[in-house]
């Protein structure tokens, strides 16, 4: 640390831009949305002396969302932090980390700590059949769980009632008792809470792989970013040793089940 902003080589802009978006628009679930094109941000450059287009490059922004609902103005940024690709570049300029796990039973600490349990179930999936690749995940799910029975496959949608969307039973231990967690894509990034969860709970994950740019797999779509450019360190980590991958022809013609019991 540097008392003069001359000798700094660096600037750090501590704005939780998604936390920020939330708590103004906390009226509607599509906070996430009106990130992009919330004036809030707008007000972020004032409150930076240093910032200029000589300096751009030197400030780093810790954004704590996906680049896809970021604010317009902040994703162009030279040197930026988050926790999901920036599409249509290299890896350069923008540092990839993982979510934030703030679960207790999944600190380091506690699972070193601890025997490895039992796992009962073979499929876990908990969270909302949103779009078309969840909905074919829990599809498949459902039908495997008619077959084999309820003891084998752990399966939580949400709900509706008076009182808004809800999961009626999920619990995040589950995945503790599991070989297998399902993680489709996201609404902004396949790097999902979930998926990050999942690997610390000792369940492997079970992703849909996609033909994505340059000939690469992405976890996130058709031409989607390549996983090397979606999760962090990727020089050191080994992801797609890490997980199943499953063809996204595959699972569109109901071969879910299959690809994974052909491991």
């Amino acid at each position: 640390l540097v008392d003069d902003p001359q000798e700094a080589d660096l600037f750090v802009v501590p704005y939780f831009h998604a936390l920020d978006c939330r708590l103004m628009t906390w009226r509607t679930h599509q906070w996430a949305t009106r990130c992009r094109y919330s004036d809030r941000a707008y007000e972020l450059w004032s409150l930076l002396p240093h910032y200029s287009l000589a300096t751009a490059s030197r400030h780093i922004f810790l954004t704590s969302t996906e680049p896809h609902n970021m604010h317009l103005s902040m994703v162009g940024q030279p040197l930026l932090m988050s926790v999901g690709p920036r599409f249509g570049d290299e890896i350069g300029g923008h540092i990839l980390v993982p979510f934030l796990v703030t679960d207790e039973e999944l600190q380091p600490l506690q699972w070193r700590e601890s025997e490895e349990a039992d796992r009962p179930f073979e499929f876990l999936f908990v969270g909302s059949s949103g779009n078309i690749w969840r909905r074919l995940m829990v599809e498949q799910l459902e039908r495997y769980r008619a077959a084999v029975g309820p003891e084998r496959v752990l399966l939580d949608t949400f709900l509706r009632d008076a009182d808004g969307w809800h999961l009626p039973s999920a619990s995040s231990g589950g995945k503790r008792l599991t070989q297998f967690c399902l993680c489709p894509p996201g609404d902004a990034t396949s790097a999902t809470v979930r998926f990050y969860d999942s690997l610390l709970s000792g369940c492997v994950p079970v992703v849909v792989a996609f033909p994505g740019l340059d000939g690469r797999t992405s976890w996130f779509r058709h031409g989607g970013p390549p996983v090397e450019w979606s999760y962090p360190f990727p020089s050191q980590i080994r992801w797609r040793e890490a997980v199943v991958e499953v063809p996204v022809e595959a699972l569109r013609a109901g071969q879910l089940v299959e690809v994974v019991h052909s491991l």
